[in-house]
């Protein structure tokens, strides 16, 4: 919903409204993408033991449920778990206040929901949208409502 409504708006050519949980949001997505982003018949090894294999993998995945950790559905080979095995800047930033990248589950977390609403210049002006279309590129949809007002 929210990238069907906000998705076209990349470019900020329209009002724009988050409700201030779009972060959380996107650690679920990019969460859920990872899971499924695998070789379908893959391994990982150290030496000769195999410590990984797609086939388990997605057995974890497809018996997931919304009460278990994310964190014990584990991708060896991913740029995300050397991170999370660091002790970097990079981990902390990654596991604050994220659900799914820490392994051990948090239960709650504290997250002020507040909505934002913001207004491009154009229309909050839509007289100088002819000046601005000049040196933007606007959406042939943005240039049809804009020049069809001024």
């Amino acid at each position: 919903m929210l990238l069907e409504e906000q998705g076209p708006n990349r470019y900020f050519e329209s009002n724009l409204r988050v409700m201030g949980e779009e972060l959380l949001l996107l650690d679920s997505c990019v969460w859920h993408i990872r899971v499924f982003c695998v070789p379908v018949d893959g391994y990982a090894k150290i030496g000769e033991k195999v410590i990984w294999t797609s086939k388990e993998h997605f057995e974890k995945v497809q018996n997931f449920a919304v009460k278990d950790n994310p964190g014990r559905i584990y991708l060896p080979f991913g740029r995300l778990e050397e991170i999370l095995a660091s002790k970097s800047e990079n981990r902390r930033d990654l596991i604050w206040k994220n659900f799914f990248f820490e392994r051990h589950r948090k239960k709650s977390i504290r997250w002020p929901s507040k909505t934002r609403i913001a207004s491009p210049t154009h229309v909050c002006h839509p007289d100088i949208f002819k000046e601005l279309a000049g040196l933007v590129k606007f959406s042939s949809k943005a240039k049809e409502y804009f020049n069809g007002k001024t």
